[in-house]
C-alpha cells in the first residue's frame, strides 16, 4: 500500500491538480457550449458536465491558492536568505574596517 501512495504521490502537486483543473473545465466547457449552441436543446437542464464545470473551477482556485502560498513561502525564504547575507557582509565589511 505504501509503495501504491509513493507511486502516486505526484498527484498532490499543485500544478499537476492546476492541470487537471483546466483539462476538466475545458472539456466540460466544450460540452456546455455544444450545447448552447446545439438546435436540438429546447430548454436549460442541468446535466453532468455542468458538475464537472464547477467541480474544475473550485479545484483550479485551490490549486491557485496552493500555488500563491508555495511561491509566498519561497518568497519568504529568499528574503530571509537576502537578511542574512546583508548581516553576514556588514560584519565582514565591519571587521576589515576595524
Amino acid at each position: 500500500m505504501q509503495k501504491l501512495a509513493k507511486a502516486f504521490k505526484f498527484t498532490r502537486n499543485p500544478i499537476f491538480q492546476l492541470i487537471i483543473a483546466i483539462i476538466l473545465i475545458v472539456s466540460s466547457g466544450a460540452d456546455i457550449a455544444g450545447e448552447i449552441y446545439s438546435h436540438e436543446q429546447t430548454g436549460f437542464s442541468l446535466h453532468l458536465h455542468h458538475g464537472i464545470f464547477i467541480f474544475g473551477l473550485a479545484n483550479f482556485a485551490t490549486a491557485l491558492g496552493e500555488i500563491g502560498q508555495n511561491s509566498g513561502l519561497a518568497m519568504q525564504g529568499v528574503l530571509d536568505i537576502a537578511e542574512v547575507s546583508q548581516e553576514v557582509e556588514s560584519k565582514l565589511t565591519g571587521k576589515n574596517k576595524g
